[in-house]
């Protein structure tokens, strides 16, 4: 039988440091892990709050963190940075998979990731086809509501649909919604307003270039 030599390399001191770094990771996992069941609870609150069935448990949401997010969730605890971290665009969040399962408004084992936020917005992205519920659209023009676009955004509007031939069917459908429609004063006052400030520009720009050609 082969005989192991002892390391006398190793001190008792060694040995001494080791035991206190061992009890250490203990302790900041069992952190990290009292962090994440209060975040678990609001995630629950959350969402049962905005009419989602959550049946996801909490043993589920650990099998769903890797290995390095929990290495780095450990890194963050031992310097005291874990809460600004959560709280950073790249702080960890409990959210849906994808678009899909958003869409299913069942927050469970298969429908649900743990990501950090900025993951998580392109997860849940709008698509094509997608549609905003009668709340959302009032949010957003509240919102919206009285606020004036600047002219480089209107530039950039305008930049982007030159060239760009509207659908046929679009056309006729928003002008047959329009037909008929009766139009206020003050929108036939705005309406001859800005007809006026068109045919003002084409009449400078017809006068500049009559000098232009004078000249």
């Amino acid at each position: 039988m082969k005989h192991i030599q002892p390391d006398n390399k190793i001190s008792a001191q060694d040995v001494f440091n080791r035991i206190l770094e061992k009890e250490d990771e203990a302790e900041i996992k069992a952190a990290v892990t009292d962090k994440l069941m209060a975040q678990f609870g609001r995630s629950k609150r959350y969402q049962e709050n905005r009419g989602v069935t959550f049946t996801l448990t909490f043993d589920e949401l650990l099998s769903k963190i890797t290995p390095s997010r929990w290495k780095r969730m450990e890194n963050k605890m031992r310097s005291g940075e874990y809460d600004d971290f959560m709280r950073s665009t790249y702080g960890y969040v409990i959210t849906w998979k994808n678009r899909e399962a958003l869409n299913s408004k069942n927050m469970n084992a298969e429908t649900v990731a743990f990501l950090n936020r900025e993951d998580s917005k392109l997860n849940s992205r709008f698509i094509k086809g997608d549609k905003h519920s009668d709340k959302a659209k009032a949010a957003i023009g509240n919102a919206r509501r009285g606020k004036k676009m600047s002219d480089e955004t209107k530039g950039k509007i305008r930049a982007k649909k030159v060239g760009v031939k509207q659908d046929a069917e679009v056309v006729a459908a928003r002008a047959a919604k329009l037909k008929d429609k009766p139009k206020s004063g003050e929108h036939k006052a705005r309406m001859a307003e800005a007809a006026r400030q068109r045919w003002a520009k084409v009449r400078e720009a017809k006068a500049a270039l009559g000098t232009s050609e004078h000249k």
